[in-house]
């Protein structure tokens, strides 16, 4: 069974057991200056093991930091 989300504004479905950094790896080309909400919380890098099955997220963000003013 597949679980589906909306990443950045489109439903991607994965298997249950993708972690939150091969969903965001298969997205973006580097991880460096990303971060992940799942729905509107922001997961900490130390974080981005668990998977999908388990968060059950309605949205995934994937932001890209950038340092400005």
């Amino acid at each position: 069974m597949m679980i589906c989300t909306d990443v950045n504004g489109e439903e991607h479905c994965v298997e249950p057991a993708t972690t939150v950094a091969e969903l965001v790896g298969g997205i973006v080309d580097s991880t460096r200056g990303i971060a992940v909400a799942v729905d509107g919380r922001v997961l900490p890098r130390d974080r981005w093991s668990e998977t999908l099955g388990d968060l059950r997220p309605e949205s995934v963000d994937i932001l890209t930091v950038v340092q400005g003013g």
